[in-house]
């Protein structure tokens, strides 16, 4: 496991998924958790601070992930 590293608040928190191969991120926005899953805890880091940074600029994060029916 890596080392672990403290964290701002507005940093979100990355884990390692228990029984599986990969790492997961969550961050907070308005109380409900946006999440990113990568192979890797650096692919995971980068995927976070990418969300984070959307989410900063004013990208609307949950029309992004919809499809074309909704």
């Amino acid at each position: 496991m890596p080392n672990r590293k403290n964290r701002k608040a507005d940093e979100g928190s990355i884990y390692k998924v228990k029984g599986r191969d990969m790492f997961r991120g969550v961050v907070r926005v308005d109380g409900v958790a946006r999440t990113v899953s990568a192979k890797t805890m650096t692919e995971a880091t980068q995927k976070l601070k990418d969300l984070i940074n959307h989410i900063d600029s004013g990208v609307d994060v949950e029309a992004s992930n919809m499809n074309l029916e909704a």
